[in-house]
């Protein structure tokens, strides 16, 4: 089993038959289709007919923000449609970085809590910024499952810029500065990361192997181990460059000596386990 857990949904124009017909040609059974929009119910209309539509292969993930007055509706929504998991857009700021944290203080804790209470999961993608709240957000829902985007690496909109084939690209240094709370993250047992994005941050071309130490036994897979680690494309971002059968080779060409059950897991089972057919379920119809 295959699932990509990093399918880029960023515009009306987002061809889904495309992307299916990808998936069926590679031998890829599910995907999760991840909202680039802006949070709100108004702008994920059209995701969210997706989801009704393609239940069956497709999991939706629209974005919501803690800072909009509506959040509370807007989630409650995507509950009564089935939705089974939402991208937290931002954890919240802090106006001096160096102040102490208070759980109960954390701006999203208020959404945290109410999404544990739908039983839905969350895929956030933190910032060099807020990605210290995470510790105290998944300590206070241990229930929630909360799948890290993009390889565990922190984002950061100065140093964001696309290249000349239209993909998101980050200048940023490999690890970054919050490596140390993002790595003792593997004492949480409901966080889980999506091994994606590699093309955004790496200086060399596919297969990425400057990337290998990030995720080497010795490093993610060693931490997290391969039951809470899952595989993303970033399709339609990576199309035409890498292509779609280099991305779904990318894990079994930078780390060969994984052995077969590690790979299986990273490929499709874990996510299978974890956001398909676990408590939180899959998209209705």
């Amino acid at each position: 089993m295959i699932v990509d857990c990093s399918i880029r949904y960023n515009n009306s124009n987002f061809n889904v038959l495309d992307l299916l017909s990808t998936m069926d040609q590679h031998g890829v059974e599910k995907a999760v289709l991840i909202s680039e929009l802006p949070s709100g119910l108004a702008n994920h209309l059209e995701i969210l007919k997706i989801g009704r539509n393609y239940c069956d292969r497709l999991i939706v993930v629209p974005k919501i923000d803690y800072a909009s007055p509506i959040w509370e509706s807007d989630l409650d929504e995507y509950k009564n449609v089935g939705i089974s998991a939402i991208k937290i857009e931002n954890l919240g700021v802090l106006s001096n970085p160096l102040q102490l944290i208070i759980t109960e203080s954390i701006p999203s804790l208020c959404l945290w809590n109410r999404v544990t209470e739908y039983s839905m999961s969350i895929f956030a993608r933190p910032t060099v910024w807020d990605s210290k709240f995470l510790p105290y957000l998944v300590n206070a829902c241990p229930d929630t499952q909360l799948f890290i985007e993009a390889s565990m690496i922190s984002t950061s909109i100065e140093c964001a810029y696309y290249d000349c084939h239209g993909r998101p690209r980050l200048m940023l240094p490999i690890p970054t500065m919050d490596r140390y709370t993002l790595w003792g993250l593997q004492h949480y047992k409901n966080v889980n990361l999506v091994l994606s994005s590699e093309y955004q941050l790496s200086r060399s071309e596919w297969p990425y192997m400057d990337m290998k130490g990030w995720h080497s036994l010795e490093n993610l897979l060693w931490m997290f181990g391969s039951d809470r680690l899952t595989w993303g494309s970033d399709f339609p971002f990576t199309s035409y460059v890498p292509g779609y059968d280099k991305c779904i080779r990318t894990i079994k060409e930078r780390l060969p000596e994984i052995k077969a059950s590690v790979y299986a897991n990273i490929m499709g089972l874990t996510a299978y386990k974890k956001l398909i057919s676990g408590k939180n379920g899959n998209n209705k119809g």
